[in-house]
Formats: structure tokens, sequence, C-alpha cells
């Protein structure tokens, strides 16, 4: 128990450190907040979306005192870090993936339906389509970014760095496939060809480089 609300002090300073962390929980709050106030956009039931916002928040928080232990054992000579259990990081990874899409895409999602519709319209479902895909996307490449920093005992500030251009790639499609015209559909085209290909590939890849460091 000791241990545990040790991991647990811990983990709630690296919330303040952790940009992933801050724009998850800002945006949660921030989308709580709005659908306490405005409601939801397109009619979605704020009974349904809450949980999955609080669950992806206190997700995050037991995965990193997971990991937390977890490489604390490793350092400490109790375990082996990479023979122990390569599916228990493959499990942390993908765990991580999930919380953030529930407790970031959804309120990102949101939070733009507002900012693009702020009459109360009805946020179209491409518009949304467009978010949730670059959020992933985004998601995908930092996944992936956050694997080889791992494998290559790189630190944790490079993992991000290397997540930069292809977050400034993403955002740049996305902010012109939300306008209007021709060259907007081909951005948009382009950010759904982005989106397909880069997840699965991220996923990939990361199992590969947990496999191969294994």
């Amino acid at each position: 128990m000791k241990r545990f609300v040790s991991f647990l002090l811990h983990d709630m300073r690296s919330l303040c450190l952790n940009p992933w962390h801050m724009v998850s929980v800002a945006s949660s709050i921030a989308a709580m907040y709005l659908m306490m106030r405005f409601g939801l956009p397109m009619g979605i039931d704020e009974r349904a979306i809450l949980p999955v916002l609080v669950l992806g928040v206190v997700m995050i928080a037991l995965i990193n005192i997971t990991h937390d232990a977890f490489r604390d054992d490793a350092q400490q000579g109790r375990i082996i870090h990479w023979s122990y259990a390569p599916l228990l990081m493959e499990w942390i990874i993908v765990a991580r993936l999930c919380a953030y899409v529930m407790s970031t895409a959804l309120p990102i999602a949101c939070i733009g339906g507002w900012l693009f519709a702020p009459h109360g319209e009805a946020w179209s479902a491409p518009a949304m389509m467009l978010i949730l895909s670059a959020t992933l996307t985004i998601i995908a490449c930092g996944l992936l970014c956050s694997a080889l920093s791992v494998c290559f005992e790189m630190h944790q500030v490079m993992g991000y760095l290397l997540t930069l251009p292809f977050l400034f790639a993403v955002m740049m499609f996305a902010t012109i496939a939300l306008g209007e015209g021709e060259r907007s559909a081909q951005a948009a085209m382009m950010l759904y060809a982005l989106s397909c290909a880069m997840t699965p590939l991220a996923l990939w890849m990361t199992y590969r480089i947990l496999r191969l460091g294994a």
C-alpha cells in the first residue's frame, strides 16, 4: 500500500511535467465543462460520454503507475527489463494509446465541434471524422516514436521531438481540410490516407521493435 501511494504521488508530479498528460486532462476537463454548459454537439447524450472521459483519465494514471513500478523493478535488478515480459510492455503501450484516445481524441473532437459551430448548429460528421483521424494519426506517431526512444534508450524528450514533424504535418492537413474548395477536399483525402497508413504501420512497427528488444 505504501509503495502504491508513493507511485501515485510520483504520477501526480509527473502529470504536471508531461505534455501528453496535460493535454489529455485539460481537454477532458474543458470538454466536461462545455458539456455541462452548452450540451454536446450532434445530440450525443453526455451521460454516455462523461464516464468514458473519466475512465480515460483514471486509466492513464493507473497505466503510468504500472509502468513506473515495472521500470523501478527493472532498474533495481529485480527483473530483466526486456526478457521479463515484453508482452507487458506491449500491453502498457496499447492500453496507454486507448486511454489517450478516450480522454483526448473525444474531447478535442467535441471542443472542435463547438469552435466550428458556435451557434448551436449541428457539426458535420466529415469534420468530426477529420479531427478524429488527425488525433489518431498523431497518437499513432507518438506511439511509434515512444517505442523507438524506449528501444534505443533515448531521453524521453527525444521521443517528443521525433513526434513534432508528424504533428505539424497532420495539423497542416487538418487546417486546410476544414476549409472549403477543391484544395480542402484534397487535403482531407491526404489526411484520411495518412491516418489509414500510419496507424497500422505504427502498431506493427511498435510490436516489431518491442519483440526485437526482448
